[in-house]
């Protein structure tokens, strides 16, 4: 029936019509793309039609819907393409469970004529007799060679486990990390990479419709949620309303030190505002502007009697900052 209908080599229409899932509001609906997989769908969408194999990361605000995107791509990959093997990679056995629960909940309610016969159905993996493929959770990978991989909240996972499981994927294969920002660590490394092949997207949490108060303003913006206001929409042409202004102050009282982490606006400050950075986090984004803004204007240049030097850092070069806190007289050439 459904081959006489559609055409099921639509890879998007059987993502938003085969699968379904359980949304936030405790029902069980067909996915629909939220604005996050949206962005993904839009991201990948050149490297498919070009028959490349998908490179991709997202760094993301809390519960935007980036590992369900993947779970089912690869799910859907695993059930369309045989001697397809695909893993999901978490930090932990307790998110493996949530993860695997979106798997099976989409295998089992997808359309019974096109459910592949079951080879094993167990916690972690499910396979298929008559195409020879599997999907599967785990903490790490080894020894057999990934068609898919997708590494959920990387910056939580051990990064060594995850270069194993990164060793086990097939040269084609495709390989996908997302999220939250956690301090300055491997996660940030990956993020700021510009020499890799991977398409990439940051997905702040004023993208998602639901994230807003049901209850007004009760005093004006501040200086600070204006600039805020100004960055989303220059950056994201989104205007923040008077909604979302209280829903993050609500957030912000809930979550404190760790609301930059959880809910990420700007992609380039997230990752010093979490992890239990020693220094300030709200001086460091300043000076980080300011040095950027400096940079702009003033580009490598060697000049005066103490020789400066402004260049560009290099990616995975290790750097040590100092200095003479002693105040001594240049002209002098001591202490005093």
């Amino acid at each position: 029936m459904y081959r006489r209908l559609v055409d099921l080599s639509d890879r998007w229409w059987r993502l938003s019509n085969l699968y379904v899932i359980r949304d936030k509001e405790r029902r069980r609906v067909k996915l629909r793309l939220n604005p996050a997989q949206e962005r993904i769908r839009n991201a990948i969408a050149p490297v498919l039609a070009a028959g490349k194999p998908i490179r991709h990361k997202d760094l993301k605000a809390r519960q935007v819907g980036d590992t369900t995107f993947w779970s089912l791509m690869y799910l859907d990959d695993a059930i369309f393409n045989p001697n397809t093997l695909g893993c999901i990679v978490a930090q932990k056995y307790d998110t493996l469970g949530f993860i695997w629960e979106t798997v099976r909940l989409a295998h089992q309610l997808m359309p019974s004529a096109l459910q592949p016969r079951l080879a094993q159905d167990n916690t972690r993996a499910l396979s298929f007799a008559d195409i020879s493929s599997r999907i599967s959770v785990s903490l790490k990978v080894e020894g057999t060679a990934l068609h898919d991989l997708h590494v959920s909240e990387y910056a939580l996972c051990d990064p060594d486990d995850i270069e194993k499981s990164l060793a086990a994927c097939a040269p084609n294969a495709n390989i996908t990390f997302e999220t939250v920002s956690e301090g300055m660590n491997h996660a940030y490394d990956k993020w700021i990479d510009s020499e890799d092949s991977y398409t990439r997207c940051f997905h702040p949490w004023f993208i998602m419709p639901e994230y807003r108060s049901t209850a007004p303003l009760t005093r004006p913006r501040t200086e600070e949620e204006t600039a805020f206001a100004s960055m989303a929409y220059s950056r994201h042409g989104i205007t923040i309303d008077a909604y979302q202004i209280a829903f993050r102050r609500e957030k912000q009282r809930e979550h404190r030190r760790l609301f930059k982490s959880l809910f990420a606006e700007d992609e380039d400050t997230c990752f010093l505002a979490s992890g239990g950075s020693f220094f300030d986090a709200s001086k460091i984004r300043v000076l980080l502007r300011e040095a950027k803004d400096s940079l702009a204007k003033s580009p490598p240049f060697l000049d005066g009697p103490e020789k400066k030097v402004w260049e560009k850092p290099l990616h995975r070069h290790i750097y040590v900052g100092g200095v003479d806190g002693a105040g001594g007289n240049y002209n002098v050439g001591s202490d005093p």
